[in-house]
């Protein structure tokens, strides 16, 4: 969106003040510790990624009927919708811009290797015949100059833009299966889809932490 740390909590909390939620903020402060969410009170604002099935686990199944995409999509997005349901799909998020750019991400989360992208692309291809690759990311092009190799059959996801970015992540929720990078973006995606369905996680998730809780235990670890 654009908005800075300070600009965007000014709106939160404003916001929060007008809808009368202002004391029920519940903040994830760390994505490793987890609290049982039926233990909370009714009527509650919160605020994290939450991409540690522990917060929600016994709700799971109320949260996927919850939080549903709108069906009504743009002409595009339903001609690709259409080719992941019929298809093989297989969906590969790559997240770049702030991770190798930024310091501080880059010394905390690292950036997931090429190896781990053409060793997924290859697990997946010993399991599924004649995958579809569709390729989310903030930096497609350096998708497109060194992902091409691995695969024939692969189409760059460029269009949904801004406040159409959550359209990538509906879209990746629809494929047959995952390979996801270390960000709760194609974590929610992958999560939010058929849970039985296979996907492939980042073994280090961060620089000084493996996967542990963050990945769900059926997905497979690279």
């Amino acid at each position: 969106m654009g908005y800075s740390n300070s600009k965007f909590s000014r709106i939160k909390s404003g916001v929060l003040i007008k809808i009368g939620l202002k004391n029920n903020v519940i903040t994830e402060k760390n994505y490793l510790k987890f609290f049982k969410t039926n233990s909370l009170k009714n009527n509650l604002f919160v605020d994290g990624y939450w991409q540690n099935e522990k917060f929600f686990k016994e709700v799971r199944d109320d949260i996927r009927k919850i939080y549903q995409f709108p069906k009504k999509l743009d002409s595009i997005n339903a001609r690709f919708l259409a080719e992941i349901i019929k298809t093989n799909s297989v969906s590969l998020h790559v997240r770049r811009t702030d991770y190798v750019n930024n310091v501080m991400n880059r010394s905390i989360y690292g950036v997931v290797t090429l190896d781990y992208y053409h060793n997924a692309i290859n697990y997946i291809k010993n399991i599924l015949e004649d995958i579809n690759l569709f390729v989310f990311s903030d930096d497609l092009d350096w998708c497109r100059r060194n992902l091409g190799s691995f695969h024939q059959n692969i189409q760059y996801i460029s269009h949904n833009k801004g406040d159409d970015a959550y359209k990538d992540m509906m879209l990746m929720s629809k494929c047959k299966a995952n390979i996801i990078a270390n960000s709760s973006f194609s974590w929610w995606g992958a999560w939010l889809g058929n849970k039985a369905k296979l996907t492939l996680s980042p073994k280090k998730w961060n620089s000084n932490l493996m996967s542990c809780d963050v990945v769900l235990k059926d997905w497979v670890k690279l």
